[in-house]
């Protein structure tokens, strides 16, 4: 609890905690939309080699 009034004597001390806590989730926030879209580039590269690949399948049969 001593702490916890700590904290709340030292605004200066909670503010930069509270810094440091938004700036760990915006970091998690951006590399788990870095992941979405290298997952979503992926599958779409997947998707057009596989096409790529059915499509001369299909003019070389």
């Amino acid at each position: 609890m001593s702490a916890l009034r700590r904290f709340a004597i030292h605004p200066l001390v909670s503010g930069s905690v509270a810094l440091m806590a938004a700036r760990l989730v915006s970091i998690v926030a951006g590399l788990a939309t870095v992941s979405i879209v290298v997952r979503a580039l992926d599958g779409a590269a997947f998707g057009f080699w596989s096409a790529l690949v059915s499509l001369t399948t299909l003019t070389a049969g």
